[in-house]
């Protein structure tokens, strides 16, 4: 068989094919990773945001405030101050 610039021709144009069928699949492949990862940004910020929402949470005032009614902890209304010598002295 005898190599003509016909079968060369031919053969270029059925690598050229070849290597847009490649390039085709390989972008379906990529673009459903791309999906696939999207998915799993969106999961992971929901989870994120939850997450932030429950250290708001416990970092609350109110949380400090049930946690201590839990403890029994006592309301002290009135402070006492070191000012008078019998509490700077431990004489009560």
């Amino acid at each position: 068989m005898k190599f003509t610039l016909k079968n060369a021709i031919w053969f270029v144009f059925f690598a050229l094919i070849m290597i847009n069928v490649y390039t085709f699949v390989s972008g379906i492949s990529s673009g459903n990773e791309i999906n696939r990862m999207e998915k799993s940004i969106i999961s992971l910020r929901q989870e994120n945001q939850e997450l932030e929402n429950k250290i708001y949470s416990l970092n609350s005032l109110e949380h400090a405030a049930s946690a201590a009614a839990s403890m029994n902890f006592i309301n002290k209304s009135t402070p006492i101050y070191l000012e008078s010598l019998k509490y700077a002295r431990g004489r009560l």
